[in-house]
């Protein structure tokens, strides 16, 4: 049938060139003949009716060829039923499939006066029945107010026709297409309700939740700036910038969100208890509470932990520091600092972290490869010091007079002088670590060049640290061999271990504080600086890392004392400002307090050295 066709259209192509020929040469035979040229339009050819089943009143496409582009001149049947065609063109003619029983009808097409020589079959089937379908809601939840977008099949194209009610209350219909509803969420009380949509008095429903911007908890509710904190509640924006937190007026960042949830970083603050505000858009809600309770920080003062070899003067990262060892406050709010290895010098810093040299080996030779060690300061400003590697006691005078300080009838050279502690009255104590692992080590007290005391060490392994504590009754004395500390009372002279098991940690595994209220559970490593407050408190540098505070037990008795690891982490030893043990340290050394007996300033690291700021707020 297919070929037939095309040798027909063929056929007429072919007659309609020779008729066109024709009239042509016709024409041009007789120059006096102006008629018009009439050309002969072929049939309409139909291809296909889309649909092949429908109902009354749908919409059918017929398409075909040789149609006219005027509506009027395409004649369309129905079984012998003429129908109006809507739309046309060439190749298309658009109708609505009138009122017909169900069954088989023939559609026929006649255009111009020419029939086309062939029918098309469609079908008349049952009118389905119409549905209006909600497939979905965005968003879930919100506000009245909110523009709320319903998807789903079967809505009006005419908002006013679709009816949209949330929990009975009608809602505004902005926009409408078949698949979509814009409207606008009306008042109504907080919580979920049914959201209704009627057409033709056909309905469908989902469900939307009303909210308020609410704050219904705060974890973890105390803290210090740099604390995660999870905020509980409703009405959150689920995009982080959209939240507005503060805290005692200054901005927190938020780190996530959700319409439930934020996780924000709280910023600095003062010591105190402080509500969250919320602000998400126009509202805002009040709630919630944030308590500062303080913590230890630590802040790099002078020098980087690396770039230069050797000491560097200069002011606060601007300078450098090569194996500082030892930091002494001086009584003009200054400061100075022992730095062993290269120049073997006495530097001094100023409040202001401003680092310059006071005296250093070249040309004294008192300082020639002297590593110089721990160090303490006397009423008249004389900085004694041990000069651990030729076995000497060194005084550092504020005329600037380096000199060798002599003690009668005891040997210093050979038994490794550590550290010096000076107390009110000028009275020196002096650590003698002895010069075997068995143990001769010593602590004698001098004045005036002379001994007064000694507080025998022997058979105790090495102690390496001195402290004085702040009352003047007590010393203590860390050891890295035995792994503890050991206090002597001034007054009896008795010498007690007061804190460590007496094994050394070796691992981020075996370090640990112990048991509270019992120091003896606390491990130890080596310890090269301390120092004591008022209230008895020692702090102290632990080279793995680590600052531990030591707090006296009730009546001030250090055998009931707890210690704590306040700043750094055993084993990381990456430098890094921050808060308690998110700080890191590279190795701690000697240790002073500020002026206000409080602020702890620690050397940290061997050749390229840094101070460190470690204070509680």
């Amino acid at each position: 049938m297919i070929n037939i066709m095309k040798l027909i259209d063929k056929f007429v192509a072919l007659t309609l060139k020779t008729s066109f020929v024709m009239a042509l040469l016709a024409g041009a035979v007789s120059c006096e003949d102006t008629g018009n040229v009439e050309v002969e339009t072929p049939a309409p050819r139909l291809i296909s009716i889309v649909p092949g089943t429908g109902y009354v009143g749908c919409t059918a496409i017929i398409s075909g060829e040789y149609f006219s582009e005027i509506p009027e001149e395409n004649i369309v049947t129905v079984d012998g039923t003429e129908v109006p065609v809507e739309t046309a063109a060439r190749n298309r003619l658009t109708l609505t499939m009138p009122q017909h029983e169900l069954g088989d009808v023939k559609v026929a097409v006649t255009v111009n006066g020419q029939k086309a020589p062939t029918v098309l079959d469609f079908t008349y089937a049952e009118l389905p029945e119409f549905v209006v379908n909600v497939a979905g809601i965005n968003p879930q939840s919100g506000y009245a107010g909110d523009e709320i977008v319903i998807t789903g099949e079967n809505f009006d194209l005419n908002p006013d026709n679709n009816r949209v009610t949330f929990g009975g209350v009608e809602a505004e219909v902005v926009k409408a297409t078949r698949n979509s509803l814009r409207v606008i969420a009306p008042e109504h009380e907080r919580g979920r309700v049914e959201v209704t949509v009627a057409v033709d008095g056909k309905t469908s429903s989902t469900y939307f939740t009303y909210v308020e911007l609410m704050i219904e908890s705060v974890s973890p509710a105390s803290g210090a700036e740099g604390v995660e904190v999870t905020i509980r509640g409703e009405g959150f924006s689920d995009v982080p910038a959209e939240n507005n937190v503060t805290i005692n007026g200054v901005a927190a960042a938020v780190k996530s969100s959700s319409m439930n949830e934020l996780v924000v970083i709280v910023p600095d603050n003062p010591e105190g208890t402080y509500p969250f505000v919320i602000t998400v858009g126009e509202r805002t809600v009040t709630g919630g509470e944030f308590s500062y309770s303080g913590c230890w920080r630590v802040e790099t003062v002078l020098g980087v932990p690396s770039g230069v070899t050797g000491n560097v003067e200069g002011t606060g990262t601007a300078a450098r520091l090569w194996f500082a060892q030892d930091i002494v406050l001086k009584q003009d709010g200054n400061y100075m600092l022992t730095l062993r290895n290269k120049d073997h010098g006495i530097y001094q810093m100023t409040g202001d972290y401003t680092f310059t040299k006071l005296v250093n080996n070249s040309g004294n030779a008192l300082l020639n490869g002297a590593h110089p060690w721990g160090a303490d300061i006397d009423s008249k400003g004389t900085l004694y010091f041990t000069a651990k590697a030729t076995g000497k006691l060194l005084a550092y005078a504020s005329d600037g007079t380096l000199s060798e300080y002599a003690v009668s009838d005891l040997t210093i050279t050979g038994m490794n002088p550590m550290d010096v502690q000076i107390d009110n009255e000028d009275n020196i104590y002096l650590l003698l670590r002895g010069n075997s692992a068995a143990g001769n080590g010593k602590v004698v007290r001098i004045k005036d060049g002379t001994v007064l005391e000694t507080y025998d060490l022997s058979s105790m392994n090495t102690y390496e640290t001195l402290l004085l504590s702040h009352d003047e009754t007590r010393l203590f004395l860390f050891s890295s061999a035995s792994a503890n500390i050991r206090m002597i009372d001034l007054s009896t002279g008795e010498n007690t271990v007061i804190a460590g098991t007496g094994t050394k940690y070796t691992n981020a595994s075996t370090y640990t504080d112990g048991t509270p209220g019992n120091p003896l559970t606390a491990t130890m490593n080596l310890t090269e600086g301390a120092v004591c407050t008022e209230d008895g408190t020692i702090y102290f540098s632990d080279i793995q890392g680590v600052v531990r505070e030591f707090r006296p037990g009730p009546g001030g008795d250090y055998t009931t004392g707890t210690i704590t690891t306040i700043a750094g982490k055993a084993y990381e030893t990456s430098p890094k400002d921050g808060l308690g043990t998110n700080a890191r340290f590279k190795y701690p050394n000697g240790m002073c307090l500020g002026p206000d007996g409080k602020t702890i300033y620690m050397l940290d690291g061997n050749d390229n050295s840094t101070l460190r700021k470690i204070y509680y707020r």
